[in-house]
């Protein structure tokens, strides 16, 4: 008898499982597709972005050592912004060939505009890595949507920069990082 209600129960909970188990694919495929239009609205705002800078330029500019791009962001030789918007080019054409892009970040040519402006001021002392760009994964910079590979945490927001990867520094790193002019 006991062996018959728990077959009646397994058999009665199947379909309601099932269901369930669709149900939440088809939300999850939702979230998907809502993720893949973000990042290509990302990628066609940055790709106007880029393409304002001459492709001369940009190709002068990326074929810099780090050393020399230093010097030319500390010399005012070129601007934090047309840096940014050669390298989101590069980043656009790396992405193209695999795929590697989760999203840019919106605001980083505003960033780039600001430390640009603090920079002409005449008593401005610029950090040693003034606009140099760096690629983040996206779940590190505050108030952009973690993942941590899952796509349940697709909409889930950090109140601060990188606090589940402490361990690593790489909270430490970040905030160095945007001290030191990366903001």
């Amino acid at each position: 008898m006991f062996l018959l209600i728990v077959a009646l129960a397994v058999v009665s909970y199947v379909p309601y499982w099932f269901l369930r188990r669709q149900q939440r694919q088809r939300e999850l495929a939702l979230i998907v597709d809502k993720r893949r239009h973000e990042r290509e609205a990302s990628k066609k705002l940055v790709l106007k972005s880029a393409s304002l800078l001459a492709s001369s330029r940009r190709d002068v500019i990326t074929s810099w050592s780090f050393q020399q791009l230093k010097d030319e962001l500390q010399s005012g030789g070129v601007s934090c912004v047309d840096v940014l918007r050669a390298y989101q080019w590069k980043a656009i054409e790396a992405h193209e060939a695999t795929n590697c892009v989760a999203m840019f970040i919106k605001e980083a040519e505003q960033w780039a505009l600001d430390w640009d402006r603090k920079a002409e001021a005449k008593n401005f002392v610029k950090p040693p890595f003034f606009g140099i760009p760096i690629s983040l994964k996206e779940c590190v910079p505050k108030l952009l949507p973690r993942k941590d590979g899952f796509i349940e945490f697709w909409n889930c927001f950090p109140g601060q920069c990188a606090t589940w990867f402490n361990y690593a520094g790489l909270r430490v790193v970040t905030n160095l990082l945007k001290e030191d002019g990366q903001d």
